[in-house]
C-alpha cells in the first residue's frame, strides 16, 4: 500500500478496479438475485417437509418400520 500511494498510483488501480467490474450492480438485479434465492430455500425446504411427512405417511398406512 505505501508503494503505490507514494508513487501515486492510487487512480490507477481505482481506474482498473472500476473497469473489471463493469457498470456495477443495479437495483434490478439485487431484486432479481435477492428473489431467486428467497425462492431456492423455501423450496428447500418445503422439500425437506414432503418428504418428512411423505415417511410418516408410510410409516403409518404402509407398515413401514424401524428394523
Amino acid at each position: 500500500m505505501r508503494t503505490v500511494e507514494s508513487l501515486c498510483l492510487e487512480q490507477t488501480f481505482v481506474d482498473r478496479y472500476q473497469g473489471l467490474i463493469g457498470k456495477g450492480v443495479t437495483r434490478k438485479d439485487l431484486w432479481t438475485k435477492g428473489l431467486a434465492y428467497g425462492v431456492s430455500f423455501a423450496m428447500q425446504h418445503w422439500v425437506f417437509a414432503l418428504l418428512l411427512w411423505f415417511g410418516a405417511w408410510c410409516v403409518k398406512n404402509m407398515g413401514f418400520d424401524f428394523r
